[in-house]
């Protein structure tokens, strides 16, 4: 089944490029998804000068995902995510406190699964309730400092296989809704800090327990004051 599902959403995503202005693929990929999902992308020449910009343009505004500071106020924009139990969060954002930079606040600690920007809920909500998947665990295993956009993260060293059954079934279902995403990798990552100072060494993680008992739809609104997220729907996984 899962991979019926990951053979579905490759024919999707190369069906349909041409005309959902999707990320051009890099010929020259890194192997590991973490490293792919923090490569540059190169503007692309002659006629596709025109659509560059607007990669570009895109890029810009997804920065970061749903945590980028919107440039209008009040832009409401959705993305999927796990959210991890409030004890893990918390040690998670005890552990980043120190190591300078803009620490995420316990509460909005999460595991983004896909970006979906500014679009109508329903659809969304439809597409996630034909997602199957199992529970599991994420487990949280190593640290990472990314140079190119000053973040420190935490993730498991590879993809749990459940996680990534799960996601490509959630993608596969927003691409039949005909959702736009970008086509990077899925990187499991949590990011941790943002505007992070190069650290010369990371400290040792905490022991962080995550089951994954379900994955949300969140709403991200950003105002005068920020960001801050709302749940708008929770999906049971088996």
């Amino acid at each position: 089944m899962a991979a019926e599902v990951r053979r579905a959403a490759r024919s999707i995503r190369e069906g349909h490029a041409w005309r959902h202005r999707e990320f051009p693929r890099n010929r020259h990929a890194a192997r590991n998804p973490l490293e792919a999902f923090a490569e540059s992308r190169p503007a692309r020449a002659g006629a596709h000068h025109r659509r560059a910009r607007e990669v570009r343009r895109l890029g810009r505004a997804r920065a970061g995902g749903p945590h980028s500071k919107a440039s209008r106020r009040g832009v409401v924009r959705l993305f999927f995510a796990l959210w991890p139990p409030r004890e893990s969060a918390r040690a998670l954002a005890d552990w980043a406190s120190g190591l300078g930079g803009r620490a995420i606040p316990a509460e909005k600690i999460h595991l983004t699964l896909a970006f979906l920007g500014e679009a109508e809920p329903q659809k969304a909500i439809a597409a996630a309730r034909r997602v199957e998947a199992s529970a599991h665990r994420l487990p949280i295993e190593m640290a990472k400092y990314w140079k190119h956009n000053r973040i420190v993260w935490a993730g498991p060293r590879e993809t749990p296989p459940d996680l990534k059954t799960m996601v490509d079934a959630l993608h596969f279902e927003l691409f039949r809704a005909e959702y736009i995403l970008e086509r990077r990798p899925f990187a499991a990552h949590v990011t941790l800090v943002r505007n992070a100072r190069p650290p010369r060494q990371l400290p040792p993680l905490p022991e962080v327990d995550w089951p994954v008992r379900e994955f949300c739809l969140v709403r991200s609104s950003v105002d005068s004051n920020g960001s801050t997220y709302g749940i708008v729907e929770r999906f049971a996984l088996n």
